[in-house]
């Protein structure tokens, strides 16, 4: 279980926030973070939020009303694993 440990702005902050203790998302490790990222929004699903730390890229999509949960997609270095 994940949980945010400070009251920066996020996804999984604002979740938390509008639903209290649930699953917030769903995360996928890919390779090719632009090629995926464009795959998602071609399918209907804008990205609204983007964040690298280190060795590691974030994107969330806005999947929550037709999927019922928000999917997270990550890739990280291949030399950093």
């Amino acid at each position: 279980m994940l949980e945010p440990y400070d009251d920066t702005p996020s996804p999984w902050k604002e979740h938390l926030d509008k639903f209290g203790n649930s699953v917030c998302f769903f995360s996928f490790y890919i390779n090719g973070f632009r090629q995926e990222i464009d795959l998602m929004e071609k399918q209907g699903y804008p990205l609204f939020f983007e964040e690298e730390k280190g060795p590691e890229r974030y994107a969330y999509f806005e999947t929550l009303e037709k999927l019922g949960i928000m999917i997270e997609l990550k890739e990280r270095d291949q030399d950093k694993k």
